[in-house]
């Protein structure tokens, strides 16, 4: 029995109410009566756990397992450590909540491990983020330079070195052979006008180091090209530490 005049010195005056009816045995009404209480505004939590105790109590009686799985999960909410006496309940009843508060408890597990390795990700993320360099501000005077600068700035580095290496070899192929073009001469200034001591052969320099020079000028011009066409790509590839990063800028 419970203990109605106690109960009714402390709890509020609907849920008194409800568990007289239970004591009384007039289930239906009973479980009428603490379905409205589902919310138990102004409850303390003392009447909040015996409300859902006896809630679920109640429909268990009447044969309603799924509402009475969900009253005792609510109790079990709040409170994990609620448990039902066996002095007041029937053992059935109590084979049943003990069965779900296992189920429960298994629950709350895995929802900790899911949110636990949701933090892991978390943290995994911003210390990927934190490792990551800030790439470098693009400027399209850097586009005009010679040397495959401007390849690089924008991540072409194989197209760079490349350009870079193909102008230094043709502008050191043009110097020499104005060099020894220069070297001919029998008299006049550099780059001025002169006597050679082979004309023949001092013309052929000269188209050598023209040609080393016009290689030159062109692959400088292509690679300004390059750099300036692919300045503003709206695909940018960044390597990470599991593999590359592809973005779209629009």
């Amino acid at each position: 029995m419970i203990p109605l005049l106690t109960l009714a010195l402390l709890l509020p005056q609907p849920l008194v109410e409800a568990l007289d009816a239970y004591d009384d045995g007039r289930y239906p009404e009973a479980c009428a009566r603490l379905d409205a209480l589902t919310d138990a505004a102004g409850f303390d939590v003392e009447a909040r756990l015996k409300a859902a105790k006896y809630r679920g109590a109640c429909h268990h009686i009447q044969g309603q397992r799924g509402q009475a799985e969900a009253a005792f999960t609510a109790l079990l909410k709040l409170d994990p450590g609620a448990r039902l006496d066996p002095v007041t309940f029937p053992p059935e009843m109590l084979r049943f909540f003990e069965a779900l508060k296992v189920k429960r408890e298994a629950e709350v597990k895995r929802e900790a491990e899911i949110k636990r390795a949701a933090e892991i990700k978390r943290q995994a993320e911003i210390k990927r983020q934190a490792e990551i360099k800030p790439q470098p501000q693009k400027h399209k005077a850097r586009a005009l330079a010679p040397l495959g600068l401007g390849q690089l700035q924008n991540g072409h580095q194989r197209l760079g070195y490349t350009l870079a290496g193909l102008q230094l070899a043709a502008l050191g192929f043009g110097a020499v052979n104005l060099l020894r073009f220069e070297q001919e001469k029998t008299s006049g200034g550099f780059l001025a006008g002169g006597a050679f001591k082979d004309e023949d052969k001092a013309a052929s320099l000269q188209r050598l180091y023209l040609v080393g020079f016009g290689a030159f000028a062109a692959l400088w011009a292509y690679g300004v090209y390059d750099a300036l066409a692919h300045f503003d790509d709206p695909i940018a590839i960044t390597p990470t530490p599991s593999g590359v990063n592809v973005s779209v800028r629009f």
